[in-house]
């Protein structure tokens, strides 16, 4: 990876982890839309998930969000 790219990737992650910060989770839509190219890549994706997941943040689907702002 160059450093163009672990900058950017560094960037995200922070991005990522300000927005936990506010919501209290992400969503999958966040991390797409930081991520784009993470998808199709499941080590990469894994390997995300994981990172977030041991500093306690939350990834649900949409749809779960969306339900649990309605109540």
């Amino acid at each position: 990876m160059t450093d163009a790219g672990k900058k950017n990737r560094q960037v995200g992650l922070r991005a990522l982890l300000n927005k936990a910060g506010v919501q209290g989770y992400l969503t999958s839509d966040d991390l797409m839309e930081v991520f784009p190219n993470a998808s199709p890549d499941t080590e990469r994706l894994s390997t995300l998930l994981t990172f977030l997941r041991r500093r306690g943040i939350d990834i649900i689907e949409l749809s779960t969000a969306i339900k649990g702002e309605a109540r």
